[in-house]
């Protein structure tokens, strides 16, 4: 039950009216080591007022796992019975309890706060009463990149109020970038200090520099290269023959056992989730459409733009445009006449902030402002006072999620802490329990960190040749689908067996394969245990504990796969090669929307949450048993029989997985 928060508050401000002693503290949140490209600058100044918020731990997180287990499991007798949003808002809301302890706790020290009845407190103070406080020290921290921020390295809470408190910020919660340096509060810091930024490594386009590939050396195609167009001469299996080299729509369909959609459901949905200033161009699909569906030529999916977010209107911006062409390109192409929606996040203007959040958002209102809402320095912030920046309310609630999402873009898993790594794995769960499903990319440098970074004894990324592994968040969430990546060897067709993707990039001197691994945050999730366990017990790993989790307690990813390599994309006018599991993900996440018009064509529930019936029943997806995913100096995880590191539990077989999923209630 919960109670009106207004009269909870005016109570919480009478029973506290008297100053409550706490002696005993407790850390709260600590870093081993800052995120790669930080160093520690210099003391804050203890006057400078400093805007603090508190997300309170919210009711019943502990029995997430649980909860949606009983609309995920195939065995479950509440399969496919998924919640209202306001159910999983009722459900999840912070306890009375709760909202009193943080009160009592604050007003003991005279602060005068503000509390919001979906979870959140805030309230500004002095950095040297902050300090106290907390039981820690402000400093000012730069980037390699120029950019300053406030935080700490470690924080406490009383022993009475730790268990309400989710999470502190600002503390030690920042992105690898920041807002550019020109801004007005950069400059600020940097006056402080006494002394814009380059893009986050995102989606599966990643070279050894960091910034981006394309496969087979970026091989352009056009009507005219006769190598590959004039090849063809069986019409049942034209564009077949060469799938080993240039994929295309009809590859996947042979590879994966589905034909043309010809029954559209209005009630199914999916989106492509992209983040600006990555985006696509009409000009391209076109391209595209016009070789591998022309019924499409014209066509682009709905359009609904977040926080600004808007579509690129010029030719030219090959980096910003691949990602987005390619997701939408074969997403599209595969689930036709079916709409796709674009979720196109931020305005491109607060370069390298983190945007997952912001998405969130504006999919589910609650989640605004759940456990204290975005992190101001890590995440984008809204409205934004730049010159061209998005200048209304940040967007909360605006949309309808749809039921899939498929999002090629990650991160290394280091460089969150555990408080904000859960707080929005957890709304990954809530979207499950209302029918979502999530797919994620499991990452490109094998057992590598994005831009095949691997860390030292002491945290530090390296150059990636040795030291410990890095694993992929938000693939190592529990409550997504993380997406591996397979491809067809040289002078194989579609009828044989995928190996896990493992290709040498010459040009980068690395290998770019199927990331995978095991979570250092997050323990390993009940529907998991046994493949997981299966696996270590079959292939033991010589690898040291201190180049991989060895617990054997922790979240193994990926979960899946599907073919990540030289998918034929329209882009800047041609046709190119491009490969990674952000090209996997799509194709994954679009099968799985098909699965979702059968069950409604039977007027049944959509799939949600996918992982607790696919581990339950491997059967429905083609084991991949060979390959390996390299990094970090060693030959990364082999492929198996069964669930493995590398390659999940497997491809779709389209027709297997409708069988299964039709006959479920």
């Amino acid at each position: 039950m919960r109670f009106g928060w207004t009269l909870l508050i005016a109570a919480a401000g009478l029973a506290v009216s008297s100053p409550v002693p706490y002696s005993r503290y407790a850390v709260h949140e600590s870093r081993k080591h800052l995120p790669h490209g930080w160093e520690r600058d210099s003391r804050l100044t203890g006057a400078l007022e400093v805007p603090v918020k508190i997300g309170l731990t919210q009711a019943n997180l502990h029995a997430g796992e649980e909860l949606l287990l009983q609309v995920s499991h195939p065995d479950s007798p509440s399969y496919g019975k998924h919640w209202t949003a306001e159910e999983v808002r009722e459900k999840f809301s912070p306890s009375e309890e709760s909202y009193v302890a943080v009160a009592k706790w604050l007003k003991s020290s005279n602060i005068a706060y503000k509390l919001d009845a979906r979870g959140w407190v805030t309230f500004n103070a002095t950095a040297s009463r902050l300090e106290g406080l907390l039981k820690t020290k402000y400093y000012l921290y730069e980037h390699t990149s120029g950019q300053m921020h406030i935080g700490c390295e470690a924080y406490s809470l009383p022993e009475e109020v730790q268990e309400h408190v989710d999470i502190v910020m600002p503390t030690l919660h920042w992105d690898i970038q920041s807002e550019g340096t020109s801004s007005p509060k950069q400059r600020m810091l940097k006056r402080m200090a006494k002394r814009s930024m380059a893009k986050r490594t995102n989606g599966a386009i990643i070279d050894g520099l960091g910034t981006g590939f394309r496969s087979s050396g970026a091989r352009r195609l056009t009507t005219s290269d006769s190598n590959y167009w004039n090849k063809f001469s069986d019409p049942k299996y034209a564009g077949l023959a060469t799938c080993d080299q240039f994929i295309t729509p009809d590859c996947l369909r042979q590879l994966y056992n589905f034909g043309e959609n010809h029954n559209p459901m209005k009630n199914n949905s999916m989106a492509i989730v992209s983040f600006t200033p990555q985006t696509y161009l009409q000009a391209d699909m076109d391209i595209f459409f016009g070789n591998f569906s022309p019924a499409q030529v014209g066509q682009s999916p709905t359009l609904k733009s977040i926080n600004g977010g808007y579509v690129l209107p010029f030719t030219g911006d090959w980096w910003n445009a691949v990602e987005t062409n390619m997701d939408l390109q074969y997403a599209m192409a595969i689930v036709y006449p079916q709409n796709v929606t674009l979720f196109q996040v931020g305005d491109g203007l607060q370069t390298g902030k983190e945007e997952y959040n912001n998405f969130l958002n504006a999919i589910d209102g609650s989640y605004c402002t759940y456990d204290g809402g975005n992190d101001p320095v890590k995440d984008a912030v809204y409205p934004n006072p730049a010159v061209g920046g998005f200048t209304g309310q940040k967007m909360c609630g605006v949309y309808d999620p749809t039921l899939v999402l498929s999002i090629s873009f990650g991160g290394n898993e280091p460089d969150y802490t555990r408080k904000y790594a859960t707080r929005q794995c957890n709304e990954y769960m809530k979207l499950g329990l209302m029918g979502v499903s999530v797919l994620f990319a499991s990452g490109d440098f094998g057992v590598g960190g994005y831009g095949s970074v691997c860390r030292d004894s002491n945290g530090a990324y390296n150059d990636g040749l040795s030291g410990r592994f890095t694993p992929d968040y938000p693939a190592t969430c529990p409550y997504v689908t993380a997406v591996g990546g397979t491809y067809i060897p040289r002078n194989k067709t579609v009828f044989d067996a995928e190996l896990a993707w493992n290709t040498y990039l010459p040009w980068s001197g690395i290998n770019a394969s199927s990331g995978g691994g095991f979570s250092e945050l997050f323990p390993v999730p009940s529907y998991q245990q046994a493949s997981l366990s299966a696996y270590l017990a079959a292939n033991p790993i010589t690898y040291t504990a201190a180049q991989w989790n060895n617990s054997g307690l922790t979240r193994g990813f990926p979960d899946v796969a599907a073919n990540a390599w030289n998918y034929t994309v329209g882009i800047e006018d041609v046709l190119d090669l491009i490969g990674g599991t952000s090209a996997s993900t799509p194709t994954f996440a679009s099968i799985v929307t098909l699965l979702n018009q059968d069950r409604i064509y039977r007027k049944k529930t959509p799939l949600g949450f996918l992982n607790p019936a696919l581990y339950a029943h491997p059967e429905i997806l083609n084991d991949i048993k060979v390959g390996n995913n390299p990094g970090c100096g060693t030959n990364g995880f082999k492929a198996s029989v069964g669930w493995d590191p590398v390659t999940g539990l497997g491809t779709p077989n389209f027709n297997k997985m409708r069988s299964f999923f039709g006959n479920l209630p």
